[in-house]
This record gives C-alpha cells, sequence and structure tokens, in this order.
C-alpha cells in the first residue's frame, strides 16, 4: 500500500460571471498527503483555502487540473464509481449549525451516510453504530433523538464530526472546524480531532486562516495567497523559517503570549487583492516592504529553498537577511 494517499496537481478553479467574465478563484494549486499525515492550508480569507477543500470531494468542479486519491484519479472516475470512492472522502463544515439539517434527529444525520453509501443495512446494527461514534466524540448516546438546536456549537461541530466519520473516512477535510466557537471551546474540538486523527489513522487537511492552531496541529503548512501557493513544507520549518515575505507577516499577526513583548516589526497591511484584477508578477507585490523590479516582471515559481520546503519569491535572500523571524522580543514567545 502506498503511503501517499491524495496527490493534487495543478488544481485551478474558474467560476463563469453573470457579465460574462470569468473569475479564476484557485489556479496551479500542487501538494500532496501522505496517509496519516495532516496538512494545513493557511491564508487569509479570499486566498481560495475553501474552494480547494470543495473540490477535492468535486463539491465544485475544477476547470483543470489532476486528483489523484489512493490512485485514482477523482477527475476521471466515471460518477458510479466516484459515489463509491467519496465514502473514503468527508468533510467537516465551518458552520456546525448550518451544515446540519435542522429537521433531523442526530442521530438521523450521522446515520445518513451509510444509509447513502450501503453500510450497516440493519437498523439495529446502525442505531448501535451511530451510538458508538456520538460516545467517540463526547456526545452520549440519547443524542442521537434530540435535533441540532437543542445543542451547543461546539456539541454541534462534535456531531459534524461523527457525521464525518460514520462511513469510515480515511482522509477528512476540515474547513476552518473552530473559528466559528468560542475559544474555550476549540481547544476542545481540536484535541477532539487530533485524538480521532491518532487512532483511527486518518489523514487530513486542516483549513485555517490562524496560523497559530496550524503550527502546533499540522506535520506541513501548505500557504496560500490570492488562490495561489505561496510556500509549502514542513510545520516546523515554514513557522521557524518562513521564505516567502506573506508567511512571515501571518506569523507577524499571531498575538503574542506575553503583552509586554514587542514584536520586530508589524504585521501586514492592506487587503487581498481582487482576484478579478490581479497585479502583474508576484501577486503579493503591492503589500510587500522587499518587493524589488523582478517581482513585477514575472510571476516567481515555487523553488526548493531547504529539504521538502518550496517558496515563490523573487527576493527571498535579501527580504530574510534584512527581516529575521527571530528578534529579542518575539523569541520570548
Amino acid at each position: 500500500m502506498s503511503a501517499m494517499l491524495l496527490d493534487v496537481r495543478g488544481l485551478t478553479k474558474e467560476f463563469a460571471l453573470a457579465d460574462g467574465r470569468s473569475l479564476r478563484a484557485v489556479e496551479d494549486v500542487s501538494f500532496t498527503i501522505a496517509r496519516g499525515e495532516i496538512v494545513g492550508l493557511v491564508g487569509e480569507s479570499g486566498s481560495g483555502k475553501t474552494t480547494v477543500g470543495r473540490a477535492l470531494l468535486r463539491l465544485v468542479e475544477p476547470t483543470a487540473g489532476r486528483l489523484v486519491f489512493d490512485g485514482s484519479d477523482l477527475m476521471a472516475l466515471p460518477p458510479a464509481e466516484l459515489r463509491r470512492l467519496r465514502r473514503r472522502i468527508a468533510m467537516v463544515f465551518q458552520d456546525p449549525f448550518a451544515s446540519l439539517n435542522p429537521r433531523l434527529t442526530v442521530g438521523r444525520i450521522v446515520a445518513e451516510p451509510m444509509e447513502i453509501h450501503g453500510l450497516h443495512p440493519d437498523r439495529a446494527t446502525r442505531r448501535a453504530k451511530v451510538a458508538a461514534l456520538l460516545e467517540e466524540v463526547g456526545l452520549p448516546a440519547d443524542a442521537a433523538t434530540r435535533y441540532p438546536h437543542q445543542f451547543s456549537g461546539g456539541q454541534r461541530q462534535r456531531i459534524g464530526i461523527a457525521r464525518a466519520l460514520a462511513a469510515e473516512a480515511e482522509l477528512i477535510v476540515a474547513d476552518e472546524p473552530v473559528s466559528a466557537l468560542d475559544v474555550s471551546v476549540q481547544a476542545q474540538v481540536l484535541n477532539l480531532l487530533a485524538e480521532l486523527q491518532r487512532r483511527r489513522g486518518l489523514a487530513m487537511l486542516f483549513i485555517s486562516h490562524d496560523l497559530e492552531v496550524v503550527r502546533h496541529f499540522c506535520d506541513r503548512i501548505v500557504v496560500m495567497y490570492a488562490g495561489r501557493v505561496v510556500e509549502q513544507g514542513p510545520g516546523a520549518s515554514v513557522v521557524a523559517a518562513p521564505a516567502h515575505p506573506y508567511t512571515r507577516a501571518l506569523i507577524a499577526a499571531v498575538p503574542l503570549r506575553d503583552p509586554t513583548v514587542r514584536r520586530a516589526r508589524a504585521p501586514i497591511a492592506g487587503e487581498v487583492p481582487d482576484p478579478l484584477s490581479l497585479p502583474e508578477g508576484c501577486v503579493f507585490r503591492p503589500r510587500c516592504a522587499h518587493a524589488i523590479a523582478a517581482c513585477a516582471a514575472a510571476r516567481p515559481a515555487l523553488e526548493a529553498v531547504a529539504p521538502d520546503h518550496l517558496a515563490a519569491c523573487s527576493n527571498r535572500d535579501a527580504w530574510r537577511a534584512a527581516d529575521p523571524i527571530t528578534s529579542k522580543g518575539e523569541e520570548a514567545r
């Protein structure tokens, strides 16, 4: 059995607009996920993270690229085979209320993937499986008879996680799974996901805008900006030695634990550019304090900067020397 579970190559997604124009939300995104690995996909709102996650399940149809899951090209599979394979990939959505059908009991919600994929056809067996899943995510078995509105946000997200596990998925796409929750509850849900990942050997694509969460939770990090990957590599390497100024800016935006400590530089200013009018060359150039003429001339390609660590920056060596990741203040983290 191959150690590689998912191989994404050149993923591109364009949306047709009513005025005839085309909005390219994701362009030429490539990364891999090994069995049992957690990959963090990080970037600001509007960077294309959720579109990538939905494209992996073909909830939105990619415009171009290859999605190879356990040796099968998801883009080439006929509908019947895609349906069978889909049970091995599941999604945990950002909103733990809108993603649950308010008209169904929790038991029906969790059992639905089993029914769709023909698992545990005996009702008694299915009820027992639902009860076991609810217990596994920290909910009582009698929760099966209640409705989503009777639960808190954190409990509803646990229901969503149980549903994702119901068809025995091997890859979980977790789209901002804790961003809608209170801070105190976020840690509980993250700990639950980590425990489930270890116990079941799950692979996971963890989508987030919070680099502080990603750095502690993920094995590798993929950084997106304006629909493109600008850096990717092992989590420790990306955080300790970022090779793109955007990654460095995301790190600078993470609050420090000690309020008396000052940073070496201010967090990033400005916003992600309009995808209908992206700048020439490097798309991060208008917000980058280290841009040079070469940044406007051509879009930089992802290049190796360390083992398994890639970055797309035309002025990488110069800005890293002028703007190191750590300072005496930040070392106090």
